[in-house]
């Protein structure tokens, strides 16, 4: 983050994108720490001064819309891990609470 000017600035760079998850673990603190959301706005407000577009990493999709109402360019609101955990989950407890609950079991 102490170079962010620089890296939006930088030719070939298309884009900035910001993992607020990860800045903030190396930080020591959380996403709604006021020092993270002050970095990660400089961050969008210097890709903005390059002319880039900056996205956001979030892990909902209330923070995703979240991050769009700051002026954030494009976001991502879930994991493709997360959403087959979340999928397959939904599966078992579908197939679970369906089962007949005095079902005579097959030997």
């Amino acid at each position: 983050m102490d170079n962010v000017e620089k890296i939006a600035a930088t030719d070939g760079v298309d884009a900035l994108f910001i993992g607020v998850a990860d800045l903030s673990m190396d930080m020591g603190t959380t996403p709604t720490d006021p020092e993270v959301i002050r970095l990660y706005l400089h961050a969008l407000d210097a890709a903005h001064q390059a002319g880039k577009p900056c996205g956001f990493a979030s892990g909902t999709a209330a923070g995703a819309r979240a991050a769009l109402d700051q002026g954030f360019d494009f976001v991502m609101a879930s994991s493709d891990t997360a959403m087959l955990v979340k999928q397959a989950l939904d599966i078992a407890r579908t197939i679970k609470n369906n089962r007949p609950s005095q079902a005579p079991r097959r030997r």
